[in-house]
């Protein structure tokens, strides 16, 4: 017969037991508290910082901010976004110097750190902080000047946009069925980009025409409903005389490209402009298209899959990220 003999309770090993899964519990909680603060402390930082009064220009800058937006919907994990908009250059320097400092400050905390300028304008009153980059902290920069590229601790993305204006210009110089010179509507002031774009038309034009062309300027004022009656006063201007229809309008209004596009369709005029889906406007003869959502989307995503940015990116007439869209009718050959 076999006999069960009762199992003695030995308390110290129980107690022992106890103490050890107590530690084993702490170790883990440590452990992952460490582990969320490293998730933590590897957070991917996305600093815009954009020039005074550029957001709402409805070109340029609206499109980087748009393909800042794409990126933020891809859902990446560990990534903050702040925009930073500047009421003056001086401003727009001290966000700059900011995040600088704040590098310097918490350069040992493993956050990666992308700075990104959109004006070229103020990179000399602040390129001496780019040769002492605080670790991980990396600067990109848009620009449409070669000179930039000797900017050493930049990403420096060149968007070339006077070449690809200087083609669309020799283009409609040479065009069959745009008899006339353009005849520009500019505000008094343009800011950079537009300024580079009618550089490069104009530079492009002349270089296969001996023709001038005439030009209206509005002035840019505070008031909208005033800005809104002397564009329509400037086209009236340019179509009065324009009986048969001749006459083409190259159009540099900016934010205020929609207030012409309405006047252009009330009264068939023939026009070149920035940004114009061509195929929605029977008028329009060229557009200058510049798509920087994408470009914008693509670079935060290559920065955030490999860590790792060209030192020199050059964008040109043949990139997908800017391009001339020309209407058929007008570009058909004889």
């Amino acid at each position: 017969m076999i006999k069960i003999k009762p199992i003695k309770k030995d308390w110290k090993s129980l107690v022992k037991i106890e103490r050890l899964f107590i530690f084993l519990c702490f170790l883990f909680a440590v452990n992952g508290c460490e582990k969320e603060e490293e998730e933590q402390s590897s957070v991917k930082k996305i600093t815009v910082v954009f020039p005074p009064n550029s957001i709402g220009d409805k070109g340029y800058y609206d499109k980087i901010l748009q393909g800042v937006a794409m990126f933020e919907k891809q859902g990446k994990e560990n990534v903050n976004c702040e925009i930073l908009t500047s009421n003056d250059k001086p401003t727009m320097i001290d966000h700059i110097q900011n995040w600088y400092a704040d590098g310097i400050t918490h350069e040992d905390e493993g956050n990666t750190n992308l700075l990104i300028i959109t004006d070229s304008e103020v990179i000399d009153d602040v390129s001496y902080m780019f040769l002492s980059l605080p670790k991980r902290y990396e600067v990109l920069l848009f620009t449409d000047e070669q000179k930039h590229s000797e900017y050493k601790g930049c990403h420096v993305v060149n968007l070339n946009e006077y070449s690809v204006s200087y083609r669309a210009g020799y283009e409609f110089a040479t065009a069959k069925n745009l008899k006339s010179p353009p005849v520009k509507i500019q505000f008094t002031e343009l800011n950079r980009s537009f300024e580079i774009i009618n550089e490069g038309f104009s530079d492009g034009f002349h270089a296969a025409s001996s023709k001038d062309m005439e030009c209206f300027y509005v002035p840019k004022t505070n008031d909208d409903l005033e800005i809104i009656e002397n564009i329509s006063s400037a086209v009236l201007n340019v179509v009065a005389d324009d009986y048969q229809f001749e006459k083409c309008i190259f159009v540099l209004l900016e934010e205020y490209q929609n207030v012409f596009l309405s006047c252009a369709l009330q009264r068939s005029v023939v026009f070149v402009g920035i940004d114009i889906p061509v195929k929605d406007y029977v008028s329009c003869a060229l557009s200058i298209n510049r798509h920087y959502d994408v470009l914008m989307n693509d670079l935060l995503t290559k920065w955030y899959n490999d860590n790792n940015l060209p030192c020199y990116i050059e964008y040109g007439e043949d990139s997908k990220y800017i391009e001339y869209e020309k209407s058929p009718y007008f570009f058909e050959e004889e």
